[in-house]
């Protein structure tokens, strides 16, 4: 989420630092990595969903679209998830 919303503001010093969060902590894969760099989708479905859902959430300025929450739900998160994401989003916005 960090990544896609990092990269969406432009912020490069936003996205080098969450990136190496994610390569040394989160233990992502390099290429699902940049992936979200570039604001492609990842080849991991739920970290797919993850970008798709936090790209909606800044686009729409949080009111995403019944088919856009339903899309990360199908992806196995829940409604709590779908709420830490807009926090995570407002948190990058800051």
């Amino acid at each position: 989420m960090q990544i896609t919303a990092a990269a969406t503001h432009g912020c490069g010093f936003c996205v080098a630092g969450h990136t190496a969060i994610a390569t040394k902590k989160a233990g992502l894969d390099a290429a699902d990595i940049e992936a979200l760099r570039r604001l492609a989708p990842p080849a991991d479905p739920r970290l797919a969903a993850v970008a798709a859902f936090t790209a909606a959430v800044i686009q729409s300025r949080g009111r995403v679209t019944d088919a856009e929450l339903a899309a990360f739900r199908a992806a196995g998160f829940t409604d709590a998830q779908a709420l830490d994401v807009v926090l995570g989003v407002a948190l990058a916005t800051l």
